[in-house]
Protein backbone atom coordinates (compact mmCIF):
# COMPACT_ATOMS: atom_id res chain seq x y z
CA UNK A 1 0.00 0.00 0.00
CA UNK A 2 1.33 3.42 -0.85
CA UNK A 3 2.04 6.04 1.79
CA UNK A 4 -0.70 8.23 0.32
CA UNK A 5 -3.28 5.42 0.48
CA UNK A 6 -2.31 4.53 4.06
CA UNK A 7 -2.49 8.18 5.11
CA UNK A 8 -5.93 8.50 3.49
CA UNK A 9 -7.20 5.43 5.34
CA UNK A 10 -5.81 6.74 8.63
CA UNK A 11 -7.50 10.12 8.18
CA UNK A 12 -10.80 8.48 7.17
CA UNK A 13 -10.67 6.19 10.22
CA UNK A 14 -10.04 9.14 12.52
CA UNK A 15 -12.98 11.00 11.02
CA UNK A 16 -15.33 7.99 11.31
CA UNK A 17 -14.30 7.24 14.88
CA UNK A 18 -14.14 10.86 15.95
CA UNK A 19 -10.79 10.39 17.70
CA UNK A 20 -7.16 11.03 16.88
CA UNK A 21 -5.32 7.75 16.31
CA UNK A 22 -1.82 9.05 15.67
CA UNK A 23 0.17 11.73 17.47
CA UNK A 24 1.96 13.76 14.80
CA UNK A 25 3.43 16.39 17.10
CA UNK A 26 6.92 14.91 17.38
CA UNK A 27 8.58 16.03 14.16
CA UNK A 28 8.36 13.53 11.34
CA UNK A 29 7.75 10.52 13.56
CA UNK A 30 4.26 9.38 14.48
CA UNK A 31 3.07 7.41 17.46
CA UNK A 32 -0.24 5.79 18.31
CA UNK A 33 -2.31 7.75 20.78
CA UNK A 34 -3.38 6.20 24.06
CA UNK A 35 -6.93 5.82 22.71
CA UNK A 36 -5.63 4.08 19.58
CA UNK A 37 -3.68 1.60 21.71
CA UNK A 38 -6.78 0.91 23.83
CA UNK A 39 -8.84 0.44 20.66
CA UNK A 40 -6.31 -2.05 19.28
CA UNK A 41 -6.19 -3.97 22.58
CA UNK A 42 -9.98 -4.16 22.70
CA UNK A 43 -10.15 -5.31 19.08
CA UNK A 44 -7.52 -8.00 19.74
CA UNK A 45 -9.56 -9.24 22.72
CA UNK A 46 -12.75 -9.27 20.66
CA UNK A 47 -11.00 -11.11 17.83
CA UNK A 48 -9.66 -13.80 20.21
CA UNK A 49 -13.02 -14.24 21.94
CA UNK A 50 -14.78 -14.52 18.58
CA UNK A 51 -12.27 -17.10 17.36
CA UNK A 52 -12.73 -19.12 20.56
CA UNK A 53 -16.51 -18.95 20.19
CA UNK A 54 -16.34 -20.07 16.57
CA UNK A 55 -14.05 -22.97 17.48
CA UNK A 56 -16.44 -24.12 20.20
CA UNK A 57 -19.44 -23.81 17.87
CA UNK A 58 -17.64 -25.75 15.14
CA UNK A 59 -16.71 -28.52 17.56
CA UNK A 60 -20.32 -28.74 18.70
CA UNK A 61 -21.58 -28.98 15.13
CA UNK A 62 -18.91 -31.52 14.22
CA UNK A 63 -19.92 -33.76 17.13
CA UNK A 64 -23.57 -33.63 16.04
CA UNK A 65 -22.59 -34.59 12.50
CA UNK A 66 -20.39 -37.42 13.72
CA UNK A 67 -23.09 -38.79 16.03
CA UNK A 68 -25.56 -38.78 13.12
CA UNK A 69 -23.07 -40.70 10.96
CA UNK A 70 -22.70 -43.36 13.66
CA UNK A 71 -26.48 -43.91 13.74
CA UNK A 72 -26.67 -44.71 10.04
Amino acid sequence: MSYRAAWGRLKASEERLGIQLVDRSQGKSMHLTKKAKILIDQFDTLEKETADLMKTAYQGLASIIESDKEKT
